[in-house]
């Protein structure tokens, strides 16, 4: 029977602190572009609607990002009037709009974003509740039920 040799082990020499100290700077860098390459490499999520180019954030005066409201959106002026018989009846479509706008990609908004949508259901539920009490007063007052 013939012996298996074993590898010799090899003999790690002392390093100095300078090195020691430039080698975990080097792990560091390293470990830095790996996470930057999976960042950038992520696959962009499957969104819901219709497909738009991701615009950046404009900039104020400042340069701070401008905030969006609800309706407030990039052209929208204050010095516009608005005609509120057209702007009831486009309000359950802006509705939808802002609904599928919502995207759940990020961890940090998740829970901002669910109490929207919560707010949403709680809004249209109280409007269609009223909706449906003045129906029913006016059929009431004007004898029908």
């Amino acid at each position: 029977m013939e012996k298996k040799e074993k590898p010799k082990k090899e003999i790690k020499t002392a390093l100095t602190k300078e090195e020691k100290i430039v080698l975990k700077i080097q792990k560091k860098n390293e470990k830095a572009v790996l996470i930057f390459q999976k960042k950038t490499n992520k696959v962009v999520p499957i969104q819901v609607g219709t497909k738009k180019e991701i615009i950046t954030s404009a900039v104020d005066k400042n340069g701070d990002p401008i905030k969006k409201g609800l309706f407030k959106r990039k052209n929208s002026g204050k010095n516009k009037k608005t005609s509120w018989k057209l702007a009831f009846r486009e309000f359950p479509v802006k509705m939808a709009k802002e609904i599928t706008r919502i995207r759940w990609t990020s961890k940090d908004s998740l829970g901002r974003k669910f109490l929207i949508t919560i707010l949403f259901i709680i809004a249209f539920a109280v409007f269609y509740l009223v909706l449906d009490l003045v129906l029913h007063h006016l059929l009431t007052v004007a004898r029908i039920i």
